[in-house]
């Protein structure tokens, strides 16, 4: 009989968990669905417009998913191209305190001021940048084995 009434005290105490569980996964997604709800809010464009008969401002709700679904590949690689010629016409790269980094900026800057209603300003920064004074290597010991890899092409890691 002490079997007996320990499996029913397991069995009670695994459905308690069970339906804590159940209410823990609803309250979650409930939170989820509420902060969705306000990001939908938050992104809501507002219109007014003025005629003889009076003013009228209208609300239209604009997602995530429409601007996603408004870029379109052919719009993507137009741009990956453009920033892929910069670098070819520019030492092959557009790093930093490069003539293709500042290319790089143009071209955003002039696409965003003749393509959208945006103000842009460019600020600089300062920032550091860092030179490796040797090649990097990496070592490891593995159950008593001693390897070290080094960096670079055709090495052990990039």
């Amino acid at each position: 009989m002490e079997a007996s009434s320990r499996t029913h005290i397991l069995l009670g105490i695994i459905a308690f968990l069970t339906l804590v569980i159940f209410a823990l996964v609803a309250a979650a997604l409930g939170v989820i669905v509420k902060v969705a709800n306000k990001q939908d809010d938050a992104i809501a464009v507002r219109t007014t417009t003025t005629t003889s008969a009076g003013t009228a401002t209208t609300t239209s709700s604009s997602s995530a998913n429409n601007l996603v679904t408004s870029i379109t590949v052919d719009q993507m690689m137009s741009h990956l191209n453009a920033f892929q010629e910069i670098a070819d016409n520019n030492g092959r790269t557009r790093a930093i305190h490069t003539r293709g980094f500042e290319l790089t900026l143009d071209y955003i800057t002039k696409y965003l001021t003749d393509n959208t209603d945006l103000k842009v300003h460019r600020q600089d920064f300062n920032w550091s940048t860092f030179n490796l004074t040797d090649i990097p290597t990496f070592s490891s010991n593995i159950t008593g084995v001693n390897k070290i890899y080094t960096r670079g092409v055709g090495a052990d890691f990039y």
